[in-house]
């Protein structure tokens, strides 16, 4: 993965979609997340493992928090992959904002791009792994929509 190198630079992830075990149309395995009956998520295959990223140096304009998440916390090591740890296993988390500079986490339960972006520079905003369609006979329950590609001009400015 390259590093953008100021925050007006954006990094465009691939996101696809697996399905029954393969990265739709082709033969490519992949993983959804250990939910028993999920079918289909979304993933980065240059990412495998890691939560997936929605934007670099930018938070959407409407997040929130709710239940028991509190304000931003500090971690040490990995930020990233910490935060994304609390956040798999918190059943308010959706989505979460990360600084490794400040060791800065900030944890929320639910976000929409619609209303476009606030600059947070320094840090990423990622969406908890999920399931997007369950086997036949099960739902999917949780309130978080799943995660929109990652958008944005590219290192050249381009769209």
């Amino acid at each position: 993965m390259r590093t953008p190198s100021s925050s007006r630079d954006t990094i465009c992830e691939t996101t696809v979609r697996c399905r029954g075990g393969k990265i739709a149309g082709t033969d490519t395995p992949c993983t959804c997340p250990a939910e028993a009956n999920c079918v289909e998520c979304f993933i980065q295959p240059d990412r495998p493992g890691q939560p997936l990223l929605v934007r670099v140096d930018q938070q959407p304009v409407d997040s929130e928090v709710q239940g028991a998440l509190g304000p931003c916390f500090l971690l040490n090591g990995d930020v990233v992959m910490a935060c994304a740890s609390f956040c798999q296993i918190s059943t308010d988390c959706g989505a979460f904002y990360a600084k490794a500079s400040t060791r800065e986490c900030c944890m929320q339960s639910r976000f929409s791009t619609d209303l476009g972006y606030l600059e947070r520079p320094g840090g990423s905003y990622y969406s908890k792994r999920q399931c997007s369609a369950c086997d036949n006979g099960y739902v999917i329950d949780s309130p978080y929509p799943p995660p929109p590609p990652v958008r944005g001009p590219d290192l050249n400015g381009q769209h």
